[in-house]
């Protein structure tokens, strides 16, 4: 017995599939609901023991990649991190603007686009997080380098600034050593009469 299924119903008229989309979320929370089911947490309850092939390398590859991410400052410290690693970075382009469209990663002979490794590894994502990455560096490094020459603008010399830095140190330690002497001659000596 064989069963077809079209969108014509037996007047011959179109059924609609309107809200298919919302009548098939309704089935799945049921089924979800009724056989204690739960979705996935990603790829960390993965067990990698158990892939083989191009799923083996993909998920060692997704390893590598988010410790990268973690390890680098800007799009290109990443490329050259993972070239050290072994992984070997192309891009996709735009035929008519010559725009990045997507990111390749070349591991073990095998390539993945960067959104089937994960989708937080697409072109679009990866250049998102670098930007503010980046970005944040910089702010970073204007606030020190402001902080440097506004410590240098206050003195008209390096003795300036030496003794400021450190002279307050010194004062302290020439002070207490003033007031031990002074201490000490003040103590009075008494001799035993002959």
């Amino acid at each position: 017995m064989s069963y077809n299924f079209n969108r014509v119903d037996n007047d011959g008229k179109i059924i609609s599939d309107k809200n298919d989309r919302y009548r098939n979320e309704k089935v799945c929370k049921m089924l979800t609901a009724k056989y204690h089911l739960h979705f996935s947490e990603g790829k960390k309850n993965v067990k990698p023991e158990r892939l083989r092939g191009s799923d083996a390398i993909k998920h060692e590859l997704f390893g590598i990649i988010r410790q990268t991410i973690d390890e680098s400052q800007t799009l290109k410290d990443f490329e050259d991190n993972l070239s050290d690693k072994g992984v070997e970075t192309t891009y996709k382009f735009n035929g008519s603007t010559k725009e990045i469209q997507g990111i390749k990663f070349e591991y073990k002979g095998q390539t993945f686009s960067g959104s089937k490794i994960d989708r937080q590894f697409s072109y679009g994502n990866l250049n998102g997080h670098f930007a503010i990455s980046e970005h944040n560096l910089n702010v970073r490094q204007e606030k020190v380098q402001k902080e440097y020459n506004h410590e240098f603008e206050d003195y008209s010399s390096f003795g300036d600034w030496f003794s400021h830095a450190f002279g307050s140190h010194y004062d302290q330690n020439e002070d207490e050593a003033e007031q031990l002497r002074k201490k000490k001659k003040k103590q009075i000596i008494i001799k035993p009469k002959r």
